[in-house]
């Protein structure tokens, strides 16, 4: 929009630096400062400015009580000894009217505090960085919220800043900038007074404390999670439930439970629900699960529970859509941030819709290893060297962290920047797996995360290396892969990885033993991996 009034403003025959202009931009530089004898200065070069103009009498009128009022407290300040009350108000708060004297004006104020003042206030070690500021950035912008509360403490310290606060002069102060602006924009003849308007529209828009206040005072655009979408308290745009909304969006809705999604969704006239439950669903507590089980005998109640309210909907409105002949679901299926043969075999848990936009060439990993192959399975079969997985709260297997170590050690020191994901099914693996890391890769620890796959949905690596964990030869299914078998985690752990996905563990027990196939999404891996044999 910026961009848009400048390139108009550019067209016209007369864009020199008019007066308008210039009183335009004296008003931003009053309407940003705190400072009242900068405020008093600036106000005396507009009223110079507008001299020749024809502007009502009610309004030199409130400009003469303003410059008044200013110099009765300026005049005040001046003989008095104390010199904080003026250094406090001359501070720049705003990021605009910091970056042209700001860095000035506080070092002022830390030389008094420093040499000339009895107050007992510790100088803080970011005014230093402050100062050293000289161009916008959030950083600047963080620093002058904490200068801001800064100066309230001194405030409070200062007895004297009592005669310089004055709520109704600013009051005054901003009506009188206002109406300024309303007679300035409509002066001259109707193509003058249209460049007015856009300039001074411009102006409004590069004045970010401005905008925030437009956006406070009449958007109706509010942000809570589910639970805190009712509360009246969060926001002073927000009501409760008596709120009326448009649309409501809710995002990660797949992972929410029904009775918190149902909240929003009481509040919005058109919904719209973002999220994929084929990834990891609503948490659900397992006492629960049990408790009701036992009273709903031979019925599926962990599915049932499990089963996400986002999941119901999406089913059953894809169902009635196609009887109705509409569509009111949607699937994302491009896909920018995998490999091709790491998307392929994603697709085994979406039916082989998505497809992979992105060059090949930029997804691989060039770390000279693997073949340059995008998917490796290190075989770790059951035996003496590679003993089956320790079973106790929770499962974890040691000869697959050592051998996560070597291939981490490889990874490392062929590439200094890639991220790196290692993901396991169990919480000791993960500890296990933890301590790995920081006792042998300190150095690299910034850019190694490690976890559990609850952990990691939403988040993506340049190489994850998934620990398996499970090596046995149980029959039953339940013991044998325990919670491997859950398509959710698995497409969670399959999906995180750009560039490399490296399973380790033993594929006899999760994939096939040549005799009977277990986990369907791990036998795939298998079949389409590069497979070292560990031995």
């Amino acid at each position: 929009m910026i961009d848009s009034c400048e390139e108009w403003l550019e067209k016209q025959e007369d864009n020199s630096r008019s007066k308008v202009r210039e009183l335009f931009e004296k008003l931003v530089l009053i309407e940003n400062s705190s400072d009242y004898k900068m405020i008093k200065e600036r106000l005396e070069e507009c009223n110079d400015l507008v001299a020749d103009m024809e502007l009502s009498s009610e309004l030199h009128k409130q400009y003469a009580l303003v410059v008044s009022e200013l110099a009765a407290i300026c005049n005040g300040t001046e003989s008095d000894d104390n010199a904080l009350p003026d250094l406090i108000n001359n501070q720049r708060l705003s990021k605009e009217a910091f970056l042209d004297d700001g860095a000035i004006q506080l070092k002022l104020l830390e030389r008094y505090l420093k040499y000339d003042s009895s107050l007992e206030f510790e100088i803080p070690n970011y005014w230093k960085k402050l100062e050293k500021i000289a161009e916008d950035s959030a950083e600047l912008e963080e620093y002058l919220g904490m200068l801001k509360a800064d100066c309230e403490k001194l405030e409070a310290l200062c007895p004297e800043m009592a005669a310089v606060n004055n709520e109704l002069l600013d009051k005054d102060i901003q009506n009188l900038i206002r109406g300024y602006r309303l007679e300035l924009v409509s002066k001259g003849d109707d193509d003058s007074s249209l460049t007015n308007i856009i300039w001074e529209f411009k102006q409004e828009l590069t004045n970010s404390s401005n905008v925030d206040r437009l956006i406070k005072r009449y958007s109706r655009i509010n942000a809570a999670t589910c639970q805190q979408s009712a509360n009246p308290n969060l926001s002073p745009s927000m009501s409760g439930f008596d709120d009326d909304y448009g649309f409501v969006i809710v995002d990660e809705a797949a992972r929410s439970n029904p009775l918190d999604l149902l909240i929003p969704m009481s509040m919005g006239q058109k919904i719209i629900l973002v999220g994929d439950h084929k990834q990891l669903p609503h948490m659900v507590e397992k006492d629960i699960v049990e408790a009701v089980a036992a009273r709903q005998e031979g019925k599926n109640v962990e599915s049932v529970l499990e089963e996400s309210l986002f999941m119901r909907l999406n089913a059953l409105i894809s169902s009635e859509d196609k009887k109705l002949g509409i569509d009111r679901t949607a699937m994302l299926t491009e896909q920018y941030r995998m490999h091709p043969d790491i998307c392929d075999l994603v697709n085994v848990f979406y039916d082989g819709k998505l497809e992979t936009m992105c060059n090949p060439e930029d997804k691989q990993h060039n770390l000279g290893l693997y073949d340059n192959r995008a998917l490796v399975w290190i075989d770790m079969p059951l035996s003496d060297k590679f003993p089956a997985e320790v079973k106790r709260q929770s499962a974890s297997r040691k000869c697959e962290v050592d051998q996560i170590q070597r291939e981490l050690a490889k990874i490392l020191s062929k590439n200094s920047e890639y991220e790196i994901g290692i993901i396991t099914f169990y919480s000791k693996q993960a500890e296990l797996l933890n301590d790995m890391v920081r006792e042998n890769f300190p150095s690299d620890i910034h850019r190694i995360q490690v976890g559990t796959v609850d952990a990691f949905q939403g988040k993506e690596f340049d190489v994850v290396l998934l620990s398996v964990v499970r090596s046995n030869r149980e029959k039953d299914i339940k013991n044998r892969v325990g919670f491997l078998n859950n398509d959710n985690r698995l497409c969670v752990a399959f999906s995180r990885a750009k560039r490399l996905l490296i399973a380790v563990g033993d594929s006899e027990t999760v994939a096939s033993d040549g005799e009977h196939d277990y986990v369907k999404p791990l036998l795939e891996m298998y079949k389409k991996s590069l497979v070292i044999k560990e031995q």
